[in-house]
């Protein structure tokens, strides 16, 4: 595995595990369950995401808490629907971004897939909202 390979899936395994503390931060400030449970399931795939990734890095990181402090910044100067459309933009992005990766790394194929799979979640919650 090249040098450069291993330095894009670490920031992926980063990526992941930012994004598991600002799903979990989304969720404490939800007022209603469907968008805590959403927020709260994110997460947990999110860290799922994560593990995948370390076992081909071996890397050992910690998760950053500007990306989440970030976001509910956002929620609040925005408003939750569009916050969603720019959370499900950005799952978009990173099932794209792992696409290079999949004839080499299998399992990667999982974390893409549920990426999309977020995308469409938050999107159709974003609809829901008036």
């Amino acid at each position: 595995m090249n040098e450069q390979k291993i330095k894009q899936l670490i920031q992926f395994q980063q990526g992941e595990l930012d994004a598991v503390v600002l799903y979990q931060q989304l969720a404490k400030v939800m007022k209603d369950s469907e968008s805590t449970s959403l927020f709260l399931q994110i997460a947990a795939d999110e860290g799922g995401h994560a593990a995948i990734i370390r076992k081909i890095t071996q890397a050992k990181l910690t998760p950053s808490h500007s990306k989440a402090r970030l976001v509910v910044f956002l929620y609040r100067l925005v408003g939750l629907k569009r916050l969603l459309k720019i959370l499900s933009k950005g799952e978009k992005k990173a099932s794209i971004a792992y696409q290079p990766f999949l004839s080499e790394y299998a399992a990667l194929q999982q974390i893409a897939d549920e990426e999309l799979k977020h995308a469409d979640l938050l999107a159709l919650l974003a609809n829901k909202i008036a």
